[in-house]
């Protein structure tokens, strides 16, 4: 009697909606929307970025690109001429079946590996020649090849002033070909693959040293891009920077599905395949240019096998929801500074991939969204 009393009530008032409200909600939740987005405003820049970041040193020149590896070992400065009898030089190639010539010639500047590039020696100062500043003296040559190399410094040869070097400063590792690059292990691989110097005493004993620091100095011909030339690379890192305007989606939207598809055609790959990542700004590119913060994790990221004119997709729903949901009470982007697409890591082996930036292949991000249902909701 107490339930027929209830529902005559809500008859009476006009209540068409359960109390639970799922026979109202069925009929209201709205259908998705899809939104093709061009790009608003892009431009492509080069950069030279510290690399020694990686697993792995790279050692070559060719047509577009020159590189070498630099070395430090915290080697004591008890290292004197009466107390030793040979100090050795131990690199191992990655690839076994390489063969690349090379000579090692002390560096005679205190540099910073965390912000060493070929025009920096750390984050304050420049070399005094661009690449790095080196004694015009080899003490050692040999070739990349197999799985080790042990080259002899001629420690023992050498001026108090370059032995001087060698301890503080460490060693260039320089080719002595324009036929390709190699790449040598590191400092930061495993214990048995990093580079190290075998130092034998008087007495016989012997000690290593494995090295404290190392990096890549890399250029390229040319490293000036034009704006309008947009390319992704690593070595020195080419950058594309993109941003779409989000107006036609409402800040309340759930986006379903956010897809950036580009073209992209090979400009210089010496490898299988390469990595490639989305990473959001955090300031406005306007502003700071080449300069400007972006997200150090990135938003999306994938591998991408080179090949002409190849369509290439990055999952970016996240980054899209985040912008949506940055706008201020007018609507207005507070948020949305835009992206750059980059090589991941950018340390990575030298590549070069362009972006199309027009016609049927321009940037297109695509954006399907549902709005919140109306009614209790």
């Amino acid at each position: 009697m107490r339930r027929l009393t209830w529902l005559a009530a809500l008859a009476v008032i006009g209540c068409n909606t359960s109390p639970v409200g799922f026979g109202g909600l069925r009929n209201r939740v709205p259908a998705a929307r899809f939104d093709s987005l061009s790009v608003d405003s892009a431009a492509g820049f080069a950069r030279l970025v510290p690399l020694n970041s990686g697993e792995q040193m790279y050692v070559g020149e060719d047509s577009l690109y020159r590189t070498r590896a630099l070395c430090r070992f915290a080697l004591p400065e008890t290292l004197t001429l009466a107390a030793v009898e040979a100090v050795r030089l131990v690199l191992h190639p990655v690839d076994s079946t390489t063969r690349m010539a090379f000579v090692c010639r002390p560096c005679s500047t205190e540099w910073d590996s965390s912000a060493a590039t070929w025009r920096m020696a750390d984050e304050g100062n420049h070399w005094f020649s661009p690449g790095g500043d080196i004694w015009p003296l080899d003490v050692a040559a040999g070739t990349l090849s197999g799985d080790s190399v042990v080259v002899d410094l001629r420690y023992r040869d050498l001026d108090e002033p370059v032995r001087e070097a060698v301890r503080r400063h460490g060693v260039f590792i320089l080719p002595q070909t324009d036929t390709g690059i190699v790449a040598v292990w590191s400092a930061g691989a495993a214990a048995a693959r990093r580079p190290r110097v075998r130092v034998t005493y008087s007495g016989g004993t012997e000690k290593s040293f494995d090295a404290g620091a190392t990096t890549t100095l890399t250029d390229t011909v040319p490293r000036t891009v034009s704006p309008f030339d947009l390319q992704v690379g690593a070595g020195v890192a080419f950058r594309t920077w993109f941003r779409f305007r989000l107006d036609s989606v409402p800040r309340e939207a759930t986006i379903a599905r956010a897809e950036l598809s580009l073209w992209l055609d090979p400009a210089y790959v010496r490898q299988e395949s390469v990595a490639l990542s989305v990473r959001r700004l955090t300031e406005s590119f306007g502003a700071k240019g080449v300069y400007a913060q972006f997200e150090a994790l990135p938003s999306a990221s994938r591998y991408y096998r080179p090949g002409r004119d190849t369509l290439v997709s990055f999952d970016v729903r996240t980054l899209v929801q985040y912008w949506t949901g940055q706008r201020d009470a007018s609507g207005q982007d507070t948020g949305n500074f835009g992206m750059f697409i980059m090589a991941e890591p950018e340390w990575a082996r030298p590549f070069r991939v362009r972006v199309a930036r027009s016609g049927v292949r321009a940037p297109q991000l695509d954006v399907e969204f549902v709005m919140p249902p109306e009614g209790r909701f």
